[in-house]
């Protein structure tokens, strides 16, 4: 016999019931660690972390981070896929140009010739090599196995890391040091450039718009989230750099379009007209004014984007020059001298090799050949499609796709203009991974992939075996900014993990001590290390021929003019060379070609080099 009464649970006498505890709310830490929390804890990290010595250093200790992270993630992000949390339909456009970048890049450093250390870590300060090209990949297969609801939590630690950048700023504003990179006006904090800095204030002002205006968040999440906001623009203007205001820009107005392109309404066809005109035009008068021409003219004749012409003219005549292989990942800086115009050097000096085209395009175009550059443009540009198509159909959260899309807007302008660092890269592929796992509309939940201890200890193992890797060029940083004695500096400048400027720098001190016999001997080791190294040709042609080695010294003065055409101490070198060696017409041919080239944009101790040169030769 059924009874319609309620069932009332007995009470405990003398207490009370204990209250229940509320669910978290979305994108709370309080629910179990998970790989949503390592992605983006591994990015925040990244973003803020600072050591003690060369600020420009410190994307390498972020590649250190990446590399562990992403390895020790490795086990769980399979497990993922195979649970079937992974791509699907269109989402697999995206993740196969990502990686065939990867494997491209590798038959790239595989056939170029660029140095490995080069190759798969890059330059220091850039490291923007093989290395951490996958890292980026795999962060992007991880959060394109994430659902919907782990988006969230992703986005509160990048603000948690948002939120430490404009501290470190504040107090670079209020005159702390620490931060020492260069004499560049504005603020960088730990990211080592203003323009850094500035593009990531304008990547997470999407995701923290979108928090803001989203209910469900509580009033003081969004109200929290607010403040954040608007500390990240006011240290996008603090940073000085034109790429401030303008990544602000287009955080803010992509989020919003998407958000519109979203709304159920009976013109929503209209909307997505407009907003698609609206998007042709913005895209045609920046053309326009790339040409000299449209409203858009005076931003791209100002100072900070005007002599990036000359950069990306240089890029693309190596990518036509190197078509298939390019230079290999990395290694712009080795034919810059070969392929720069007599424009490069009158806005720079022949002196500066650039190390990076200052378009992400057109980077991958140089290093890695035309395969390299349609492989990019096939990863952004279908990431674009994806987010429109998917905000078009979204039913969750409305504010998360516009937020995701607004990150990946941001990553895809600012990488036109600048340099893709490690830190904009990781948020902008994780963007790109977002993207993919928005565009599976029928995921939902959590994976509940099966976690045993193999898999922990092979998560163990595989993220030891990414400090292992990153171990060479972190213990080469070190022992060079700790140089005592001339044995030192002799291991450090034959240590192929140091760049070649470091490395001409040591060996020009241990020129103070040893004699010439004996730094030759040290510099044939630095030479054999990469003989292409900008400017490091003419320096050691003129060490071959002072030393008595002249065979090695004319192959090196011809690889001086060959790979530096255009700068006069490569002419001075070989003009010395063929001197002492006794072809009295060809020193005076090269020595007026220097002459004549330094009239482009004058040295200014041409002088000095003139009577170091007529002091060897009279010897």
């Amino acid at each position: 016999m059924s009874s319609s009464r309620r069932h009332t649970p007995a009470k405990t006498l003398g207490r009370r019931a204990p209250a229940e505890t509320p669910p978290p709310g979305p994108g709370s830490l309080r629910l179990p660690w998970g790989l949503p929390d390592a992605l983006g804890a591994t990015i925040a990290l990244s973003m803020v972390c600072w050591w003690p010595w060369a600020t420009s250093t410190t994307s390498l200790l972020s590649m250190t981070i990446l590399a562990v992270a992403m390895l020790a993630c490795l086990p769980w992000i399979v497990a993922r896929w195979r649970d079937g949390f992974r791509p699907r339909g269109l989402g697999w456009i995206p993740v196969g140009a990502a990686g065939g970048l990867v494997a491209w890049a590798i038959v790239s450093l595989a056939f170029s010739g660029v140095p490995w250390p080069v190759g798969l870590y890059g330059w220091t300060g850039r490291q923007d090599g093989v290395l951490m090209l996958i890292g980026v990949a795999v962060l992007l297969a991880g959060a394109a196995s994430l659902a919907r609801e782990e988006f969230d939590r992703v986005f509160t630690w990048l603000l948690l890391g948002g939120a430490v950048l404009v501290l470190e700023s504040m107090a670079q504003l209020a005159g702390w040091t620490g931060f020492r990179t260069s004499a560049i006006p504005g603020v960088w904090a730990a990211m080592g450039n203003p323009n850094f800095l500035a593009a990531m204030c304008g990547l997470l002002s999407a995701i923290a718009l979108g928090r803001v205006v989203d209910r469900r968040f509580t009033t003081w999440q969004r109200a929290a989230t607010g403040a954040l906001l608007a500390g990240l623009v006011v240290t996008a203007g603090l940073t000085q750099s034109t790429q401030g205001p303008v990544t602000v820009a287009v955080a803010l107005a992509t989020v919003l379009a998407l958000r519109l392109l979203q709304w159920r309404s009976p013109y929503r066809v209209w909307i997505a007209t407009g907003l698609g005109l609206g998007s042709v035009a913005v895209i045609a008068a920046t053309v326009l004014g790339l040409l000299g021409t449209g409203p858009m003219t005076r931003l791209w004749a100002s100072e900070s984007t005007g002599f990036r012409k000359t950069f990306w003219d240089t890029a693309w005549r190596i990518t036509n020059g190197l078509p298939v292989f390019g230079t290999g990942p990395d290694g712009l800086a080795r034919y810059i001298g070969e392929y720069r115009t007599e424009q490069y050097i009158v806005e720079q000096g022949p002196g500066d090799y650039l190390n990076a085209a200052h378009n992400v395009a057109l980077q991958y175009g140089a290093t890695t050949g035309y395969a390299g550059l349609v492989l990019w443009l096939a990863l952004v540009i279908s990431a674009g499609i994806l987010v429109v198509i998917t905000a078009w159909r979204w039913t969750g959260a409305p504010w998360v796709i516009a937020s995701v899309g607004g990150v990946l807007a941001v990553y895809v302008a600012q990488a036109l203009i600048s340099i893709d660092d490690l830190r904009l890269k990781e948020v902008g592929w994780l963007a790109i991974g977002l993207v993919v796992a928005a565009a599976a509309a029928d995921r939902a939940g959590r994976s509940r992939s099966r976690v045993t201890p193999a898999t922990w200890v092979l998560s163990g193992v595989l993220g030891l075996v990414g400090l292992l890797v990153c171990l060479p060029p972190l213990t080469a940083v070190w022992q060079a900014s700790g140089v005592q004695t001339v044995e030192e500096a002799v291991a450090s400048a034959t240590n192929p993990q140091n760049p070649w400027d470091r490395r001409l720098e040591l060996l020009t001190s241990i020129g103070g001590v040893y004699d010439l016999q004996q730094t030759w001997e040290v510099g044939q080791r630095v030479g054999a290390i990469d003989p292409r190294g900008p400017g490091q040709a003419a320096s050691l042609a003129e060490l071959a021929i002072l030393a008595g080695d002249p065979a090695q010294a004319l192959v090196l003065g011809e690889l001086a003019v060959s790979s530096d055409p255009l700068n006069p101490r490569s002419w001075i070198a070989y003009s010395l060379v063929l001197a002492r060696t006794g072809d009295d017409a060809g020193a005076q041919q090269a020595l007026d070609r220097a002459a004549q080239l330094n009239q482009v944009r004058p040295l200014p101790d041409w002088e000095s080099l003139l009577q170091a040169y007529e002091r060897n030769t009279a010897e």
